[in-house]
């Protein structure tokens, strides 16, 4: 299972939020290159980047430190963040990154997300979904967490697959930035209704134990954030358990 350290970037700085809310954000550091080249120094081969102001805002905003990661170090890049058009596709791979992550527009507009997949290829964008439950029904957030889609994320996927994503995120807002242990149970309804995805769990991992369960459970990559921050996760461990 491939590892992938988070960092989130707001206003130039690392910060994670809670449970998506942007008015409950814990800053870590000033400097995401820095926190970029110790992961790289630990071991680290990827990287998953989220530029919050540009999903908060609809428009990339922390360009010049997504350029920096990529350029100052040999990390594999995935950023997302404020994407709506093939320009900004293209200026993101054009500083260095090697997978897009992209989510609104597969709801608001999948014809066009299918012409991105045409021109860019699978292997260059990533679906990410935020979802949460309203009883059993896994519901997708959109615009930076803050809109309910009213679209259910097993609704989503249908389609999407249609159009042949390779990658996806799943991130259980509930979960996210929280501690409290990764939804295992959806990622694993998820992998036996779709098992040729890709599939990134995203959000809740606390220990090595919830990393070694995602592992055991077919998963394919996971991304943790607050867990490193916060040292209830070494990466080194980690990547060696891995």
């Amino acid at each position: 299972m491939e590892i992938y350290p988070s960092i989130d970037i707001m206003n130039g700085k690392c910060v994670r939020l809670f449970k998506g809310d942007f008015n409950e954000s814990t800053q870590y550091s000033d400097n995401p290159l820095n926190i970029a080249l110790n992961y790289e120094k630990l071991g680290a081969r990827f990287l998953h980047v989220i530029d919050l102001d540009g999903a908060r805002d609809g428009i990339i905003s922390n360009i010049e430190a997504i350029s920096s990661i990529c350029s100052k170090t040999r990390l594999a890049v995935q950023a997302g963040g404020g994407i709506r058009n093939k320009e900004d596709i293209e200026m993101l791979i054009g500083s260095g990154v090697e997978r897009i992550i992209t989510g609104s527009i597969a709801l608001k507009n999948p014809d066009r997300l299918k012409t991105w997949l045409e021109w860019f290829g699978n292997e260059r964008i990533v679906i990410a979904f935020d979802i949460f439950h309203a009883g059993d029904i896994p519901y997708i957030m959109i615009e930076g967490w803050q809109q309910d889609s009213r679209i259910s994320l097993w609704d989503c996927l249908e389609e999407c697959c249609s159009i042949k994503i390779k990658y996806l995120i799943c991130t259980d807002i509930d979960r996210d930035g929280t501690l409290m242990g990764s939804n295992l149970l959806l990622y694993k309804e998820i992998k036996r209704k779709y098992p040729d995805l890709f599939l990134f769990a995203s959000g809740g991992v606390n220990s090595i134990e919830d990393v070694i369960s995602l592992q055991e459970a077919g998963l394919d990559a996971v991304i943790i954030g607050k867990a490193l921050y916060e040292k209830r996760v070494s990466l080194k461990e980690v990547l060696d358990a891995c």
